[in-house]
């Protein structure tokens, strides 16, 4: 797997490739001088943890033979200064599911 990341401004503004073109557009914050408008790559973690729990959750019901209507996920990070870093502190993710009827 490869990854690769380039610079697409002259302040914070990037852009990461996949080796099959697949492209993701990440910013920093404006209150340190991004644009503010794209995804923060903290905010990028969160969205992949959920998009990776979120496949597990579909090949899982899929082996079970549960049909979904929706499925979709919520992901909210807690952050906490350390030093010169903002870790994540706590992390909840949330599933919301409609379907057959299922005891999850």
């Amino acid at each position: 797997m490869l990854i690769k990341l380039e610079r697409t401004d002259a302040a914070f503004a990037m852009q990461a490739t996949n080796e099959r073109q697949g492209a993701v557009d990440m910013d920093a914050s404006d209150d340190i001088g991004g644009g503010g408008e794209k995804m923060r790559p903290m905010q990028l973690l969160l969205a992949a943890l959920a998009g990776c729990s979120t496949i597990d959750v579909l090949h899982i019901l899929a082996k079970q033979r549960i049909q979904l209507a929706e499925l979709r996920a919520e992901v909210e990070g807690e952050r906490e200064k350390v030093g010169e870093c903002q870790l994540f502190r706590n992390i909840q993710l949330h599933f919301y599911a409609r379907g057959e009827e299922m005891q999850l």
